[in-house]
Formats: C-alpha cells, structure tokens, sequence
C-alpha cells in the first residue's frame, strides 16, 4: 500500500491545500491510498471556485483562450511564464 513504508511500519502523511472540486478528489484518492491526509482551506466553507460553477467542469479545447482566460482570473499574481504552459 502506497501510504504505508513495510519495513517500517510508519504511515505516511501529505497536505492537500485548498477544498474545491481539485483538492476535494485529491484528499480522497490519497486517502484512498492509505494517506493520512490533512486539508488546509482559507475560506469558512469548502468548495474554492467551484461552488461557482454550480458543479459544472469546464474542460476547454483551446489552449489560447485557456491561457487568456487564467492570464484575466489571475492577473499579476501569478507570471506568464507558468500561465503560457497551458499554450
């Protein structure tokens, strides 16, 4: 099992930041694995930009307009050298 070292006997533990739809799967696929998971989550409630989408998955098919749109949602915080790897 992945969470668990056999020829220690120790389990392993990981942090998942953030509890959208993202980080909601993640904790659970790590739990899954035998991870002791613990979630970290700036807001009062989960869900992150997700609770916007109405539980909706926008999958998008053109890497340009994909870059230009994280490039408006982030603004300066994050540097066009990540974004532009969606292109």
């Amino acid at each position: 099992m992945l969470g668990v070292d056999n020829q220690t006997n120790m389990s392993h533990s990981v942090a998942v930041i953030g509890y959208g739809m993202s980080g909601a799967a993640t904790a659970i696929a790590l739990h899954d694995l035998g991870l002791n998971v613990t979630i970290y989550e700036k807001n009062a409630s989960p869900g992150g930009i997700s609770l916007l989408s109405g539980g909706g998955i926008r999958i998008s098919t053109n890497a340009d307009q994909t870059a230009t749109y994280l490039k408006h949602l982030c603004g300066d915080t994050v540097s066009d050298t990540i974004i532009n790897k969606f292109r």
